[in-house]
This record gives structure tokens, C-alpha cells and sequence, in this order.
């Protein structure tokens, strides 16, 4: 962060449970009062996008990039559980593995998200390629899919437990990217 002059500093924050510590970054302005810090979100190419053309001087994105003229620090890994709705027959398992949910309907990132792809490639190190009936870059969207029965979904452990969905269960998956 610029600290030795007033000029804006944009922290960019991604659709993650990191939204939670927005206050906290935002009530270090108080020690730091030149520093105006304006927080966004977006998903990760939009992020980049604005770190590429100088709207961000700060981005959090969710995973690695492979850009050379970003400076970059890994903050955290995630694990990824497979969200079945509630009266599937696979709520009832403790653990499933990605190849023993190949022939189910699945409810994807959309495709711009970097999670589609990998997500894809790990079905295909598996043996198959999802039947995908929905994509979203609105974790909401893709959870109420879930409940409705539409499909099952794979989505970060981190993201599920800080929003519970009603009507689906979270169940621990093997072989996840």
C-alpha cells in the first residue's frame, strides 16, 4: 500500500469467505488515515483485468496465476466437498470419491471461473466428463440448483461452511482437485 502519499489504494477482494475480514482491512485505515483503501469484488480475470490496468493496486483471487508480472504470496489452500440435496441417496455417505458421482447431473463454476477447468480436468484424470446442467459464478445460484434437486455441486470447504444452504448436505469427497 502507498503509505508515503494520499493517492487511492483498491484492495480487491474476491467471492470468498475472506469478504468477512473486509472490516478488519478496512478499520486499519484508521491507523493509517492518508490511505484510502476502496474495496472490490470480482471474479479472478476481472480481478486481474483491473490489477492489469492500474484500477487495483491490491488483488486477492482465488487461485494461483500464472501471470509474470504479478507479485504473488499464497495465503491459504482450500478442500473442496461434494453439496448433494438433502434427500439424495449420497447425503447419507461420510465419504464419496469423484468417480463414483460420474453419471450425476452436476452444477458448476461458470466457465470463466478457474474452477470449471480444473474441476474438468480432475473429472478426466478420473475416467469421465461431467453432465453439466447448470453453470454459476454466484455460489447462491448454484446451491438453490442443489436444493431444488437439479444436481449436485462441488464447491470449497471453506465456502460451504461459512454459508449453509438449506436443503443440502456437504459430503467429503475424494479425488478433488
Amino acid at each position: 500500500m502507498k503509505l508515503a502519499d494520499a493517492d487511492p489504494v483498491e484492495e480487491v477482494l474476491p467471492k470468498l469467505p475472506l469478504l468477512d475480514q473486509v472490516p478488519e482491512i478496512l478499520v486499519g485505515r484508521r491507523h493509517e488515515p492518508e490511505v484510502d483503501l476502496h474495496a472490490m469484488v470480482g471474479l479472478q480475470p476481472q480481478v486481474l483485468a483491473w490489477l492489469q490496468q492500474g484500477t487495483a493496486e491490491v488483488g486477492i483471487v482465488g487461485m494461483p496465476t500464472q501471470c509474470s508480472h504479478f507479485k504473488s504470496q499464497h495465503l491459504l489452500s482450500e478442500e473442496f466437498v461434494l453439496v448433494v440435496p438433502c434427500g439424495h441417496t449420497l447425503a447419507q455417505q461420510s465419504i464419496v470419491g469423484l468417480a463414483d458421482v460420474s453419471a450425476e447431473p452436476f452444477i458448476l463454476f461458470a466457465r470463466n471461473d478457474p474452477m470449471h477447468d480444473l474441476f474438468l480436468d480432475a473429472c478426466q484424470q478420473v475416467g469421465f466428463e461431467p453432465h453439466v446442467v447448470f453453470e454459476s459464478d454466484s455460489q447462491s445460484a448454484r446451491l438453490g440448483m442443489v436444493a431444488a434437486g437439479l444436481g449436485i455441486s462441488i464447491e470449497s470447504r471453506l465456502l460451504t461452511g461459512c454459508s449453509s444452504f438449506h436443503g443440502t448436505v456437504a459430503v467429503e469427497l475424494m479425488g478433488t482437485p
